[in-house]
């Protein structure tokens, strides 16, 4: 009988935290992401969305270290987690995989070893190496500068990869990109995609 009333406790306690957890979201994460939300589309609004995309089709369609590197460092840095990803919408479809793999797995992190506001929902994870570190009589310093670097790196290799992956697989089933594109920006399309 004490089993069944300790699992009953149990599993209304994390009915409980899972509440808390929701009413943190919705009083911390969720009117930042709407404030930098509305910063951006202003933003798009006043300058126009034309001639945001001609920029990010200029300097990211030709250059692969302004599309994996800066754009996905500035965006997370400047809108944090999860607007960050919303800066991908001006890419060219083609470089929109690398351009997420970039954002979701390499750029957050590293970027929060010295910025805790980029991914304040991960910090206990850095705050628990910066612990163990520090309690190895380390500092921590050389630690986030040598993983910023490192994150560097390989989010660009990375995120070239799954561009590479990505136009493969295309290729492989026929898909259009420049078609693709087309569609997006409201061309009409005779043909399909495949």
């Amino acid at each position: 009988m004490d089993f069944l009333v300790a699992t009953g406790e149990s599993f209304i306690k994390l009915i409980n935290t899972g509440g808390e957890t929701l009413v943190g979201m919705i009083t911390g994460i969720l009117p930042a992401a709407l404030i930098a939300l509305t910063i951006m589309n202003t933003i798009i609004a006043l300058v126009g969305q034309d001639r945001i995309e001609g920029l990010a089709q200029r300097l990211a369609g030709k250059r692969i270290l302004v599309r994996y590197l800066f754009l996905p460092y500035l965006s997370a840095f400047f809108f944090s987690n999860p607007t960050a990803f919303l800066m991908g919408r001006f890419l060219p479809e083609r470089y929109k995989p690398g351009y997420y793999e970039a954002v979701n797995c390499s750029t957050m992190a590293p970027l929060m070893c010295f910025f805790p506001h980029v991914n304040p929902a991960e910090l206990y994870a850095w705050l628990g190496v910066a612990d163990g570190i520090m309690k190895l009589g380390l500092p921590i310093g050389p630690l986030a500068v040598s993983v910023f670097f490192l994150a560097m790196f390989t989010t660009t290799l990375k995120a070239f990869v799954v561009e590479k992956i990505a136009h493969a697989l295309a290729r492989k089933k026929g898909l259009d990109w420049d078609k693709l594109e087309a569609r997006k920006l409201g061309g009409a399309i005779e043909e399909p995609l495949l």
